[in-house]
């Protein structure tokens, strides 16, 4: 009976006792259960629509760019109907001299057209043809020894390649058009034009070309003019250098239909 009588005022203590609530590892724990999870919003891809050419093109300023570690030039393309030698993007020194072209044939297929470092004209091509009426993106990459294309991120075969291609002519050019040729004779370029960029290095070409679906930040290491071509302001250039185009002949007009363009990936360095 005593047992009995010190468990019962054992039990009347522990009711009588105040509750001590849960611990602090008990909250954390309560915390995390009933914390939602952050979902983070998709990056929402960019509609872009360039610029329409064909009665219209775009000068940029004069250029004294020195391309000894290399050239790359980059567009997005939307062709309508294809002329011979019809330019992308020219750069041209006085008279025609050290020309450095970015065109398409009237088959279809694209060229890259330079004056090398000892005057003489060189050419390459692509092997295969692009399509009308649909947007696709060219690299076109020049390094001393090599000339490669890409389309759409992938590198396509050459043709007409010559045995061992030199680096462009050194001058400073002063008649550099997108759209159009130095020459009045040559046709414009007959379709759309979107986020033309110009490199002055091959070394880091691998990164260049898997950026060329994204935006860029502005300041990477060997971008030498960034025209995105898109609404009445695309003519700025966006690269350091304030290498800003300026319409020639007509209003600005978009291109007929949009492409995807996806976000700046703040993760990615090009420097």
């Amino acid at each position: 009976q005593a047992a009995t009588k010190a468990e019962q005022a054992a039990t009347k203590a522990e009711q009588a006792a105040p509750s001590q609530g849960p611990t602090a590892k008990d909250k954390a724990s309560d915390s995390a259960a009933n914390t939602p999870e952050v979902v983070r919003p998709a990056s929402v891809p960019l509609q872009r629509s360039g610029t329409a050419f064909g009665g219209t093109s775009l000068l940029l300023p004069e250029m004294a760019i020195t391309f000894a570690r290399g050239l790359v030039i980059q567009a997005w393309v939307r062709p309508t109907s294809w002329l011979e030698d019809a330019r992308i993007v020219e750069l041209c020194g006085p008279a025609g001299s050290a020309r450095i072209a970015l065109l398409t044939t009237k088959d279809g297929r694209v060229e890259l057209r330079w004056h090398d470092i000892s005057g003489k004209q060189s050419s390459a091509r692509t092997r295969g043809s692009l399509e009308t009426g649909k947007w696709t993106h060219i690299s076109a990459a020049l390094i001393a020894g090599f000339v490669r294309f890409f389309i759409d991120g992938d590198e396509v075969p050459g043709t007409d390649l010559p045995a061992a291609p030199a680096l462009p002519f050194v001058v400073s050019r002063t008649l550099n058009f997108i759209g159009e040729s130095a020459d009045k004779g040559v046709p414009t370029f007959s379709g759309a034009i979107a986020d033309v960029r110009l490199w002055n290095r091959y070394d880091a070409l691998d990164a260049i070309v898997a950026r060329s679906m994204t935006q860029l930040r502005g300041d990477e290491a060997g971008l030498c003019g960034w025209w995105t071509l898109e609404g009445s302001s695309g003519t700025v250039d966006s690269s350091p250098f304030g290498r800003h185009a300026r319409r020639v002949g007509g209003q600005w007009k978009a291109g007929e239909s949009t492409f995807e363009q996806a976000p700046l990936q703040d993760n990615w360095a090009l420097d």
